[in-house]
């Protein structure tokens, strides 16, 4: 099973429950409904939706957009789980903080000291 975000094709290994297209149609209901967003100021990944902005201002503009989206679908947000105007943050694996993305250092660690096989 695959879907498809802006940026490439995603293949899950594993379905549980024996659900199929779950991912496939929950990644599309989300796309659909911040589509006029994405790329603008917003990239989402399944339940990840990372909103940047310039500035505060604007970034409070922005999530009142996303909010209101997500709320004419019936989707919500759980606040504990939600982060709001940090200027540093991990997302899919990546650390991103203003004008710098970089691969998150604790996954490359673990491959770079992986011993060498004998």
């Amino acid at each position: 099973m695959m879907f498809q975000t802006r940026y490439r094709h995603y293949k899950y290994t594993v379905m549980l429950f024996e659900l199929k297209n779950t991912f496939v149609i929950f990644q599309r209901l989300i796309n659909d409904t911040l589509r006029e967003y994405l790329n603008d100021f917003t990239i989402t990944y399944l339940d990840d939706i990372l909103i940047y902005s310039d500035d505060l201002e604007m970034h409070r503009s922005h999530v009142h957009k996303i909010l209101e989206k997500l709320n004419k679908r019936a989707l919500y947000v759980k606040k504990s789980k939600s982060r709001f105007k940090t200027k540093k943050i991990k997302f899919l694996n990546y650390v991103i903080q203003f004008e710098q993305i970089k691969k998150n250092s604790k996954k490359t660690n673990a491959v770079r000291n992986w011993p060498l096989p004998k």
